[in-house]
């Protein structure tokens, strides 16, 4: 590469480490602002907003030094967890080892200007990751309320079933109280003719 050092915290295989180190100058963002608001459309563009790197955990940050105020960020997909020690806190969101090479540096200095330098373009097969994660998230949303009126349904069938059934005992009750009281008033009739015939 040219006179920019690939930061040492990220993890990298030795391949993604080699293509970082062939990719020209132009190809890396190295990007000032005078304010943070001049900022704020590019980070979130980037999804590398505070906020949202703790919301979208696509990016991981793997150096943190609050009293200079920087932050090194790598995309999840960009990590394989193989290189990783124990102690190193997991996404929540498990993502697939793509290679992917993304990462942003980012700096907000004491005149509060901003600063950001890193590669910012994720793969294609990073990309689909995204994509796969978002569907699934829907695929949860969906299934969970489908779920949901599953159960009502359930709810609702069982609820009708007890009804009618209650109702079929109910019917068998009083078709069997008629059928008791005109077996007994066949008995009597019965009682009354032997007695007649005696």
């Amino acid at each position: 590469m040219s006179e920019f050092r690939i930061p040492s915290h990220l993890i990298l295989t030795p391949k993604q480490k080699e293509q970082l180190c062939s990719l020209t100058v132009s190809e890396f963002t190295d990007i000032k602002w005078e304010s943070q608001i001049r900022a704020v459309s590019f980070l979130k563009k980037h999804g590398i907003l505070p906020v949202e790197t703790r919301q979208d955990f696509k990016w991981q940050t793997r150096y943190s030094n609050i009293p200079k105020g920087i932050r090194l960020l790598q995309c999840c997909c960009g990590t394989d967890r193989t290189l990783t020690s124990k102690n190193i806190r997991k996404s929540r969101q498990n993502y697939e080892f793509v290679g992917c090479l993304a990462f942003a540096r980012i700096k907000n200095n004491r005149d509060k200007h901003i600063s950001v330098f890193g590669y910012l373009r994720h793969s294609k097969k990073c990309q689909y990751q995204r994509q796969i994660s978002s569907l699934h998230k829907k695929f949860v949303e969906i299934n969970g309320r489908n779920t949901k009126e599953c159960e009502k349904y359930e709810r609702d069938t069982q609820e009708e079933i007890n009804e009618k059934y209650k109702k079929n005992f109910e019917n068998f009750e009083k078709e069997f109280e008629e059928w008791r009281k005109s077996e007994e008033e066949l008995k009597k009739i019965r009682q009354r003719t032997e007695k007649t015939r005696n």
